[in-house]
Parts: C-alpha cells; sequence; structure tokens
C-alpha cells in the first residue's frame, strides 16, 4: 500500500528491489524507511520494482506472473491494478 501511495504522490523511492534493508516489519504492520535516495519523479516505479522483488525472491517459480502484473500496473496504474497485485500476494 505504501509503494502505491508513494506512486501516487510522484515520489520514487529507488530502493524497493531490495525492501528488506528499507523495510521494518512488526506484526501486520509495515513501516518504509531510509528515504535519502527518494525523489520526485514523473515516472515511479515503487509498485514495480517490490513486485521484481517478489518475482526474484518470493515467488521466484511464479516469476512470469509478476512480471505480467508489474507490466499491467505499469500502463494502467489504477486501484484495480493494483488490487490484482494485493491480490497476489
Amino acid at each position: 500500500e505504501q509503494c502505491y501511495v508513494l506512486d501516487l504522490l510522484g515520489i520514487n523511492k529507488q530502493e524497493m528491489t531490495r525492501p528488506m534493508k528499507h523495510v521494518i516489519v512488526k506484526g501486520n504492520k509495515v513501516t518504509l524507511d531510509d528515504f535519502e535516495r527518494a525523489r520526485k519523479a514523473e515516472e515511479t516505479h515503487n509498485v514495480t520494482q517490490f513486485c521484481q522483488f517478489v518475482g526474484n525472491h518470493v515467488q521466484h517459480e511464479q516469476k512470469n506472473k509478476w512480471i505480467e502484473l508489474a507490466q499491467a500496473y505499469s500502463k494502467n496504474r489504477t486501484r484495480k491494478s493494483f488490487n490484482r497485485i494485493l491480490d497476489a500476494l
């Protein structure tokens, strides 16, 4: 959700391909940290970078699915396309 909000705000965190270094998880609460590389950008990639991480490291046997989800989101950045990503988790 936080990646999606950053995308909507036009802030590119540039760290979501390695979220384990930049995310704190405590119970069900997730907090993003380390925003030193974050920049305002016309094109943001927070959600798509996170999809890349999931496809490469978490669900690598379903990597193609994650690529497709990221591409669909990139082409049409709507809540509906983002919800498809959430549903896949």
